[in-house]
């Protein structure tokens, strides 16, 4: 990428730090959120079918994949759940290739974190502090859990649009920038993003859901 700004807030390195003022109003935000979302037993399914059906009005609207495809995509979901359960157990499956594949490609919403020198040693003595407690190593394997029940959910929607991508002929990357933005974009986020997210609850899902809605129902169809 040549152009300096362009590269800096695809890299994500321009956002403003959220001031120490708001850093508690940051905890409190996170903290209530998770409670509406990942430890919220409602919440997986009702969000699994918006995620759908925003996947379906995306795919519809793009000219490579068309109505078409976004059935096929859909359709295929239920086996992509089982398929990225299949990965998180370590199970050498086909589907669980498939998923690898969209994860290297990068696919999914995890994405690559900058540490400090600082932050590594603090992610140290956390590590030591949990073997050490088996309170702390239970909370982590509960946690750990969740996680796993949520990226089954929230992933195999994004499957689903790669496997539908793959066949169609595009490229690992193709269809990971496909798969990516078929639901909201996590990794996606302006320069006043994270001060923003602090002080409003799910605010960047609520403007990129909005944005991705209004861009699609620019398509007559």
């Amino acid at each position: 990428i040549n152009d300096p700004h362009l590269a800096t807030a695809l890299k994500g390195i321009n956002r403003d730090k959220i001031p120490s003022a708001l850093k508690f109003i940051k905890t409190f935000t996170r903290f209530y959120s998770s409670l509406a979302t990942r430890f919220n037993p409602e919440f997986a399914f009702p969000n699994k079918l918006r995620d759908i059906q925003e996947m379906v009005v995306f795919m519809s609207s793009q000219k490579d994949v068309g109505l078409r495809g976004a059935a096929r995509a859909a359709s295929r979901d239920s086996l992509s759940m089982k398929d990225v359960l299949a990965h998180i157990r370590g199970k050498d499956t086909p589907g669980a290739k498939m998923y690898e594949r969209m994860k290297k490609a990068g696919g999914t919403t995890g994405g690559l974190g900058l540490s400090t020198r600082k932050q590594v040693e603090i992610n140290i003595k956390d590590i030591r502090s949990q073997n050490r407690s088996l309170r702390r190593k239970a909370t982590r394997s509960l946690i750990d859990k969740v996680n796993d029940w949520n990226t089954v959910f929230e992933d195999s929607t994004r499957l689903s649009v790669f496997k539908e991508a793959v066949a169609r002929g595009m490229s690992d990357e193709a269809a990971a920038v496909l798969a990516k933005k078929a639901t909201i974009n996590f990794n996606k986020m302006g320069k006043g993003g994270p001060v923003i997210n602090a002080l409003y609850m799910f605010s960047n899902a609520s403007i990129q859901g909005s944005a991705k809605m209004l861009k699609a129902l620019k398509n007559p169809k």
